[in-house]
């Protein structure tokens, strides 16, 4: 074949379709990289920062943790905590993913996939601890803003004639509890959009997208 008739009848139909296999892929990480750097738009603000909440993350998945000092608000009712609990952590995701996955070396393909494929239900982990952390990141917010992260956190839980409902699924251990939770997890909202999400309602520092707990992080770290 001459290379004008190549020219005309293009790659290899197996090299088109891995181009456009890697194509997708390669502009959702592009995507990714450069919203995750940009500032989402804030609001002023005007009030010193009185509260503190912190991020955690394991590598991968974010949580947001919030001490439990102040109970006056619905975020907080119907959740199980101890006597000595002084902070509690809320992870949003895909439920079966969270019940099959206690530890990242349990992960599967067939596990990762259907998380992001399949129009499955999602849960709020949430974890009780007696103390701080040392890998947490602190974030400094003013009064309105922290109560806007509880509101955030509070509404998404999927609740039913007001209570939260538990998964009734084996947990991590005794410090580890599932509740059904609100929304869908897709490629365009992870766990860690969902956190990212949150901060933007609170109008605290954020990017304007990012699926990734690095595209968070970087806002909070010096």
């Amino acid at each position: 074949m001459t290379l004008a008739k190549r020219i005309l009848i293009g790659p290899h139909p197996i090299i088109r379709w891995t181009g456009r296999l890697l194509f997708l892929p390669g502009l959702y990480m592009l995507l990714a990289l450069v919203l995750g750097i940009i500032p989402a738009p804030r609001g002023a603000v005007a009030d010193i920062p009185t509260q503190t909440f912190y991020l955690a993350t394991n590598g991968v998945h974010l949580d947001l943790v919030l001490p439990v000092a102040v109970q006056d608000h619905d975020l907080w009712t119907d959740l199980k905590r101890d006597t000595g609990t002084e902070y509690m952590s809320f992870g949003w995701g895909d439920q079966a993913f969270f019940v099959s996955t206690p530890q990242w070396t349990d992960m599967t393909l067939h596990t990762a996939l259907g998380a992001v494929f399949l129009d499955r239900p999602t849960a709020m982990h949430v974890r009780k601890y007696r103390q701080s952390q040392k890998h947490w990141v602190a974030v400094r917010a003013t009064e309105a803003q922290y109560q806007a992260i509880l509101d955030y956190v509070s509404h998404s839980f999927d609740t039913d004639s007001g209570h939260k409902q538990i998964v009734p699924a084996p947990s991590y251990g005794p410090q580890d509890t599932f509740y059904s939770a609100r929304g869908n997890y897709t490629l365009a909202g992870t766990c860690n959009t969902w956190i990212n999400t949150g901060l933007k309602e609170a109008n605290l520092p954020a990017a304007v997208w990012t699926p990734f707990d690095f595209g968070v992080l970087h806002w909070y770290i010096d």
